[in-house]
């Protein structure tokens, strides 16, 4: 595979911004694909490349990543993500995940969600599992693709190290957002019918880190009990 190098890499994606400013991904020719912004991280790249060098192609695949890079001339950094370009990536987004942040310790992340949870007025709190896994975190039809090489899961940007509850968050975060069968038969293949007690905290606390608070008076939260008893039909 010939490879760009980083300053024909920054060069195509310049080029790109300019003729398509919304744009954070491009194709830089028939084998080759690069996302880059200021939201992308070397960390989001470096566990897709683990998980494409680990994962067994017979059951699922997972595009390469050949090179990335971080660039600290602006503020904030700019990263770069060289990988494979396999299958057809659509453009779609469902999580919006405006604030960067980095927990030490499972006990670390387990403390800010339960002070986010103090903080807006719930009487919630979680207790996290200290054992994590790799989480892909948007697991929804358009990111799971079938190909000639077979089941290609592609977007890791949501990914990361974590208890496997978050998982099963973001399969329910799909299914709120875009109620299909799919989503439905998705979560119940992964974590059974019904949901975890973590489940609606950990929703709260999602909603707060993107507005600021999921109170009624900020925003109208969904009926969760609504959403449950949909899932579980």
């Amino acid at each position: 595979m010939n490879v760009p190098s980083r300053a024909k890499v920054i060069e195509a994606c310049e080029r790109n911004k300019s003729l398509h400013p919304a744009s954070s991904e491009m194709a830089y020719n028939d084998s080759i694909w690069i996302k880059y912004g200021t939201h992308r991280t070397a960390g989001q790249a470096m566990l897709q490349m683990y998980v494409s060098e680990h994962a067994d192609p017979n059951i699922v695949r997972v595009p390469k990543t050949y090179d990335y890079f971080t660039t600290t001339e602006s503020n904030p950094p700019y990263t770069y993500n060289i990988m494979e370009c396999g299958v057809e990536i659509p453009m779609d987004w469902v999580f919006g995940d405006f604030f960067s942040r980095s927990f030490k310790t499972t006990g670390d992340l387990q403390d800010w969600i339960n002070k986010q949870l103090e903080d807006d007025g719930y009487e919630e709190r979680v207790e996290l599992p200290d054992e994590r896994h790799i989480c892909h975190g948007n697991l929804r039809r358009h990111n799971i693709l079938k190909s000639p090489q077979g089941v290609t899961i592609i977007n890791w940007e949501m990914s990361g190290h974590y208890p496997l509850m978050f998982e099963e968050y973001g399969a329910f975060r799909n299914f709120t957002r875009h109620s299909t069968g799919f989503e439905r038969c998705l979560h119940r293949e992964l974590f059974g019918p019904g949901l975890t007690e973590n489940m609606l905290p950990i929703y709260k606390v999602a909603i707060i880190n993107m507005v600021g608070s999921c109170r009624p008076r900020t925003l109208q939260l969904p009926d969760y009990s609504y959403l449950r008893s949909r899932l579980m039909r």
